[in-house]
């Protein structure tokens, strides 16, 4: 009777851990597609769930400068008329006509996007995927590169 009780207890914890995770996939995936929203829907290309490895660069309190880094899941859009970077918790970098960046295929799977953030913070993400290239000359027009 004893293991019965043990063997319930373990289930409803279990199935309660489940459930807080679903939950958090769910609204890490619903505020993923708010943030990527576009105005116009004139999407040229999109990869969905990439793995972005984010820096960004903060002073520290003594004011040497550090480079903060973590990996996130993301996304990366090309309209005609912007580039942009997106996790679940919003916009990290946004490159235009106006607001220009860098966008570099750095090898084989590699990709690396430099420009200023939202909030005016030095931003880097070097971004694994297949078609480097192509993302590089596809923002070359936005870039200024040739």
């Amino acid at each position: 009777m004893e293991t019965l009780r043990w063997a319930i207890s373990l289930l409803i914890v279990v199935c309660v851990f489940l459930s807080f995770r679903f939950v958090i996939y769910f609204f890490m995936k619903t505020s993923l597609k708010r943030w990527s929203r576009l105005e116009n829907n004139e999407q040229l290309m999109m990869e969905k769930d990439l793995d972005l490895q984010v820096f960004l660069r903060k002073k520290t309190v003594h004011g040497h400068v550090v480079d903060r880094g973590y990996i996130c899941q993301g996304k990366l859009v090309l309209t005609n008329r912007r580039f942009f970077a997106v996790t679940h918790r919003g916009l990290l970098l946004e490159i235009t006509h106006e607001k220009k960046g860098i966008v570099k295929a750095l090898g084989p799977g590699r990709l690396l996007l430099k420009g200023l953030g939202p909030e005016g913070l030095e931003v880097r993400i070097e971004v694994a995927t297949e078609d480097e290239y192509l993302w590089e000359q596809e923002t070359a027009s936005l870039t200024g590169a040739e």
